[in-house]
């Protein structure tokens, strides 16, 4: 229960498997990343909360960090105010801010990568409030305002996510040749693009601090 819980600052852990000889001594083992609940990078069943580590973000950063981050109130972003559930009893996101960026300074982060991990998660914040509508059976960004930050933290440019989540592109093949064909995406398709996005960014973040 207390490494779950630990580990839920980014929703998984590290498990440990050591294999003993017959005479009782350590021969082998393992480690094996789990409990990474990919759902919840952009949604929380009701009562609950979203992984730890957004909410110590909003909560902990200095002032110039959350005007960089463009970082506000937990019930902006649509990825945590599903559930309108910001606080835990017990809980203290300030604080565990600051233990959650000595962990990454003991397991030698330099502050250019400690910066980076922050950015990756406020990026994704910040992907989740971006919201499509239907035009002409297709999906177009509602509000192009809501793509600059998430671009500029994720060091992308803002047409070309714009692209990535309202399209796709397919590679065909007619009697020989090869054709490619950009594939224009509905609103579901685009919600389910811009969250695998999110899940995806997650991730790998998520490997880069574990492994």
């Amino acid at each position: 229960m207390a490494l779950r819980a630990r580990c839920n600052r980014i929703g998984t852990g590290k498990y440990f498997e050591i294999q003993f000889s017959r005479g009782g001594e350590p021969d082998g083992g393992k480690i094996s990343n789990f409990l990474l609940e990919k759902s919840r990078v952009v949604s929380q069943n009701e009562g609950e909360r979203n992984f730890h580590i957004y909410y110590q973000i909003l909560e902990g950063v200095s002032e110039e960090e959350r005007e960089n981050l463009g970082v506000t109130s937990p019930d902006y972003y649509y990825y945590l105010n599903q559930s309108a559930t910001y606080k835990v009893d017990g809980v203290n996101d300030k604080l565990e801010f600051t233990e959650t960026m000595n962990a990454m300074a003991v397991i030698g982060l330099s502050l250019e990568d400690q910066s980076s991990v922050l950015q990756i998660v406020a990026g994704i914040l910040h992907l989740g409030n971006i919201a499509f509508r239907e035009q002409g059976n297709y999906a177009v960004v509602e509000s192009e305002d809501f793509l600059a930050f998430p671009a500029y933290l994720l060091g992308i440019e803002q047409g070309w996510l714009k692209e990535k989540l309202t399209s796709r592109t397919m590679d065909s093949k007619w009697g020989g040749r090869s054709e490619t064909i950009d594939v224009t995406l509905n609103v579901e398709q685009a919600n389910f693009t811009r969250d695998a996005l999110s899940k995806a960014l997650y991730t790998r973040l998520f490997d880069y601090l574990v492994d």
